[in-house]
């Protein structure tokens, strides 16, 4: 369903997709492009090209935050990961996450002309309800980041009956809030335009061009939230991101705490 060859000699590339491999099945393309950079990792000669994409047709395993499920049918959605190589100390590599969501939801409202939001740390929302995940896996060595791997799962074309199977109402597609099905090959060839342009400004050390604009699409920020972290919850204000990604909440107390891991409820 995607002229791949035509994407890859498109001129306005710099890395991201000038080399695109296609499955009609994976596990899960982050599992299959991770395993594919381990092996070239330890071969001699150049190996994957940064900015390598695979896609596919279907994930029989596909995996979102903390192994949980995420269904994807043929030809129902963008199913794809990226290998990217930058130099980055390991506490920073959430900017990779931030920056797929960025790109995630900037190519939907310039496309659509609908509003995507983006709730930490990697969920993008229409009308509160997830179509989009963005899941970063990394290979680090003696403290260096050797190579991480963005996944990117992106409901489109699944029907209301078919998202409410899947996931409940707690999901949505494109075509569920477009009330039409939506053409992959441009919205694929869109994404990676944008992905391969804040890439490039994560790449120049452009961190706070990243973090503002993830700010400009999380609404939830200045709003009362609930986390669950450690099997706890805990209830405040999101006041912003720290430093290395992680959310900082004033607490009812009247305390902040910052948290890097859990499950955010708005």
């Amino acid at each position: 369903m995607i002229d791949i060859q035509k994407i890859m000699a498109s001129p306005d590339l710099r890395r991201i997709g000038k080399v695109i491999l296609y499955r009609p099945s994976v596990t899960s393309t982050n599992r299959v492009l991770f395993k594919m950079a381990e092996a070239a990792a330890l071969q001699e000669g150049d190996g994957l090209a940064e900015g390598t994409v695979l896609i596919a047709e279907e994930q029989v395993a596909g995996r979102g935050r903390l192994n949980r499920v995420w269904v994807s049918p043929r030809g129902k959605g963008l199913w794809f990961s990226v290998y990217l190589c930058p130099e980055l100390p390991p506490e920073k590599t959430f900017l990779i996450t931030f920056m797929g969501a960025v790109a995630v939801a900037e190519t939907v409202n310039a496309e659509f002309g609908i509003h995507s939001t983006i709730k930490w740390p990697n969920d993008v929302l229409i009308q509160g309800r997830k179509y989009c995940g963005v899941l970063t896996e990394t290979r680090v060595i003696e403290r260096k980041l050797q190579f991480a791997i963005l996944g990117i799962g992106m409901n489109l074309n699944q029907t209301e009956q078919e998202i409410t199977e899947s996931y409940g109402p707690i999901a949505t597609s494109l075509r569920i809030v477009l009330h039409r099905p939506l053409d992959m090959q441009r919205l694929f060839e869109a994404m990676l335009l944008q992905l391969d342009g804040y890439y490039e400004s994560l790449l120049q050390g452009e961190y706070d061009r990243i973090l503002e604009k993830w700010r400009e699409y999380a609404t939830f920020l200045g709003t009362e939230v609930t986390i669950i972290s450690d099997d706890e919850p805990h209830t405040g204000v999101a006041k912003d991101i720290d430093e290395n990604g992680g959310i900082i909440i004033q607490l009812k107390d009247g305390t902040e705490r910052t948290f890097y891991s859990g499950d955010l409820f708005l």
